[in-house]
């Protein structure tokens, strides 16, 4: 019999791609081959009555902040991610800085507006808080990363991709709203490894500098 942990691990790619579909639409007619079978959405069903929160039609055009309190407190995740120089970073090779860590996607519209201001604030609090901006898109050659930085202007955060375990721990300890870039997830971790509430909807860097414990 396979563990609960397992079978969410091994169903998270699938859930990811339902998740983005759900968030950005889809055309019916493109129908591939890779799509999922009847068992495996079955199995799916057996997850998915949490899967609605954070998907709602209002995150698209969310203007204030809204936060999901429930893993406030508990210590920062394990996930991986790699960089676009091909070199691994996790949550835990930060610990006694001041983190700020957001999740999106290189097609979200969303998450380009976003992380203008997010950008913003990392300039502002320099070398006080680190800015990381986490790719839920784990086919995504991390070395195209740079590019997307260098066509949007966006300096001072660095880049990384999600591999799919990592994406099935942020769920573990977010929700799925963590895995929906078009909401533009965003979380602090504290110098002592703790995480803070999981903000969605657009805020600008004042806003973002406040949840950050930096120097006035």
């Amino acid at each position: 019999m396979i563990a609960p942990t397992s079978l969410r691990r091994r169903l998270a790619p699938v859930l990811v791609a339902g998740l983005l579909l759900a968030a950005c639409g889809t055309d019916d007619a493109d129908t591939g081959s890779d799509a999922p079978s009847d068992s495996e959405m079955a199995s799916d069903d057996a997850m998915s009555d949490g899967m609605s929160e954070g998907m709602s039609e209002g995150d698209h055009e969310m203007t204030e902040g809204e936060t999901t309190s429930e893993a406030a407190g508990s210590a920062a995740p394990d996930v991986t991610a790699t960089m676009a120089d091909g070199s691994t970073i996790t949550l835990a090779d930060y610990a006694g800085e001041q983190l700020f860590v957001e999740t999106f996607a290189t097609w979200c519209s969303n998450c380009r507006r976003q992380l203008g201001d997010t950008t913003a604030a990392a300039v502002q609090a320099g070398d006080d808080a680190t800015f990381l901006v986490l790719s839920v898109e784990t086919n995504l050659d991390p070395a195209d990363l740079d590019g997307y930085a260098a066509e949007n202007g966006f300096e001072g955060v660095t880049f990384a991709v999600l591999d799919d375990t990592s994406l099935a721990t942020l769920s573990e300890t977010f929700g799925n709203a963590v895995l929906v870039p078009p909401s533009t997830p965003k979380f602090t971790v504290a110098p002592d490894g703790t995480v803070g509430e999981l903000v969605t909807g657009f805020e600008s860097a004042d806003e973002i500098l406040a949840q950050l414990d930096t120097p006035a």
